[in-house]
């Protein structure tokens, strides 16, 4: 009986610890996933700052070479006719026009105006800050680490949902185990139980919640010709032989080959010591008892007696009898 309820025990552990392994590697996953979320974030920001900052300057860049550009032509069209209107003054006026210009200082033109723009356009290109030759590359890099921690994302949480699955289905065979293992005990526990009282019935029920995984268990009595009772409502016998129908019960739902019980007749009076005989005759219909026991009325029904006398101080002896 014991082994059996070690077994039972061990199966238990094993099923919650396998449970709280997943539960904890689901955790690691998610915290995992978080701060990859968030490195992903932080990468997706950078790439649209670095975007952005490129499409800027590329297009100040282009708008400065443009009006560069214009200036160029207006200045090299003001040239041109400059140089057309000197050479019509001499040829046809006998005049020189560049020093008739001088002689009269006039103000400063469209030209010089032009070449003013331009002066000013260059500085400001040169203010300009270096181009970055190499951001094309770095580009590449966070839009490739960015592909990275998006696939590692995609697979941290198809890895969580396999976990989920995975405690689902254990959470649902562990469920249907403990109310099959109820069911059986139940079904066992109406054989043995009216052994032990000459009638009667009990049995196990969940309580606090519907849930087995977080349920209590409980014992519902009736005793021939008493009402419906609370174990804690019983006598010390009664309680005792509750505690044996129950433990018999989950054991016949698996018996082993052996049953071994070390004085658990010792709270028994002799009329309780009567039944527990009657409960151990059906037990041997599925198991070798072996039974540790002061009791003479236990040890009547037994088939063999294993016993230690000391015949000389000091010295033990066993003694064996077979009484079938």
């Amino acid at each position: 009986l014991a082994e059996e309820l070690n077994f039972v025990r061990e199966i238990l552990r094993r099923e919650k610890e396998t449970r709280r392994n997943l539960e904890t590697q689901r955790e690691k996953l998610k915290e995992e996933l978080k701060l990859l979320e968030e490195e992903l974030s932080r990468a997706e920001e950078s790439l649209a700052e670095l975007e952005k900052e490129e499409k800027h300057l590329e297009r100040e860049r282009t708008q400065l070479r443009e009006k560069l550009h214009k200036l160029e032509v207006d200045r090299v069209e003001a040239e041109m006719e400059l140089e057309h209107l000197q050479r019509e003054a001499r040829e046809n006026q006998d005049t020189d026009l560049e020093a008739f210009l001088k002689e009269l200082k006039p103000a400063p033109g469209d030209l010089a105006g032009i070449e003013a723009e331009m002066i000013r356009i260059r500085e400001k290109l040169a203010g300009f800050p270096p181009v970055n030759l190499a951001a094309a590359e770095e580009l590449a890099r966070v839009r490739e680490r960015r592909a990275s921690l998006s696939s590692r994302r995609d697979e941290l949480l198809a890895a969580i949902a396999d976990l989920e699955k995975a405690l689902r289905r254990l959470d649902e065979e562990s469920r249907r185990r403990l109310r099959e293992a109820l069911a059986e005990a139940n079904q066992k526990l109406a054989e043995v139980f009216p052994l032990l009282f000459e009638g009667g019935r009990a049995e196990l029920y969940f309580t606090e919640s519907e849930d087995p995984l977080s349920a209590g268990l409980d014992l519902k009595v009736k005793l021939p010709g008493k009402p419906v009772k609370h174990l804690t409502m019983l006598s010390g016998g009664e309680k005792a032989l509750c505690a044996l129908a129950v433990l018999f019960a989950f054991y016949l739902v698996k018996p082993g080959p052996f049953c071994i019980l070390d004085e658990v007749d010792a709270p028994l009076d002799e009329a309780n010591t009567l039944r527990f005989n009657e409960l151990l005759k059906k037990l041997k219909e599925y198991s070798q008892v072996i039974l540790v026991t002061h009791n003479p009325r236990v040890m009547e029904i037994a088939d063999a007696l294993f016993g230690v006398t000391m015949e000389e101080k000091g010295v033990s002896k066993v003694v064996s009898v077979k009484l079938t």
